[in-house]
């Protein structure tokens, strides 16, 4: 409906009505005229495009009323005007495996302007939580930037709200989202070294306590062994639990063997059974000093 232009004509003869209409040049019913003024008006804004049709020659037609109607054509030429126009970009999807290092391609954003020949540049606005990305500006490249803060335990995906501008004369930009989804990777518990006691001579299926582990994938379920250090069997761990526990109460003799250095593995059931050691260190302590023991007696000579 927007106004082009109205087409002027004249008749020789007085008080005579004319009437307009489009002969041909109209591609895609682009304008359309009113016959009674000859006001030509948009009818498709989609095809007026600098970039595909920078102007239009319409032949138009004007004709009488007389009592033998005559007419005559004439072209009107419509020149379509250059606008810069927004980029066009539309929300797009990548994935990353956790823990992915720095500078890792995740993906390259797409995008497209109407207008040829700018240059496009890429920003990301939004949603880059502790900085775990950036982007080419130039190419619209993103790559990892912090893999500390590529962890599916912690943030499983990333809303970037990626903004793509013109350089035009008046610049134009646009927004979209961009989604990337961390990958959820198996990664190895972890258990540092730790200390225990136990008295001497303790009885056989005595507790000596747990080695703590963690596992930075959630839900996971832990093997625990003793790799070495364990020399005659003094003592046994609960391979699902990790409880020590004396097995040999003999064994332990703080005057023989004062301390105890067992290598402890332990092993998820994530995908290729990830595992870590630690060294445990069991001290066995000298009993108390207990109050001898005697009992009424009797003797004869």
């Amino acid at each position: 409906s927007t106004l082009v232009g109205a087409v002027a004509a004249t008749d020789p003869d007085n008080g005579q009505m004319l009437s307009y209409s489009i002969v041909s040049g109209n591609t895609s019913g682009a304008f359309a005229i009113n016959p009674s003024t000859g006001a030509i008006t948009v009818s498709n804004s989609t095809a007026i495009d600098f970039e595909i049709t920078p102007s239009y020659i319409l032949t138009v037609k004007v004709e009488d009323n007389g009592t033998s109607p005559l007419s005559n054509q004439a072209d009107v030429t419509i020149t379509v005007l250059d606008m810069n126009e927004q980029p066009q970009v539309s929300n797009q999807s990548f994935a990353i495996n956790e823990n992915a290092p720095n500078t890792t391609l995740v993906g390259t954003v797409t995008a497209t302007d109407p207008d040829n020949g700018q240059m496009l540049s890429y920003s990301i606005v939004s949603g880059n939580t502790s900085g775990a990305f950036a982007i080419n500006a130039a190419t619209g490249a993103i790559t990892v930037s912090n893999s500390t803060a590529i962890d599916y335990e912690t943030t499983p995906s990333y809303d970037l709200t990626v903004k793509v501008e013109d350089n035009g004369s008046t610049p134009q930009s646009t927004t979209a989202t961009v989604t990337i989804t961390v990958n959820d990777v198996n990664e190895a518990p972890v258990m540092n070294d730790q200390d225990f006691s136990v008295v001497e001579f303790s009885a056989n299926g005595t507790s000596i306590g747990t080695p703590v582990s963690s596992d930075p994938d959630n839900g996971q379920f832990h093997t625990y062994a003793i790799l070495s250090g364990n020399g005659s069997g003094a003592f046994t761990i609960n391979p699902s639990t990790g409880e020590l526990t004396v097995s040999d109460s003999t064994l332990l003799d703080s005057s023989v063997n004062p301390v105890f250095t067992l290598t402890v593995s332990v092993t998820d059931n994530g995908a290729g059974n990830l595992s870590d050691q630690a060294l445990i260190t069991i001290y066995v302590v000298e009993a108390p000093n207990l109050a001898p023991v005697i009992a009424s007696q009797n003797f004869t000579i």
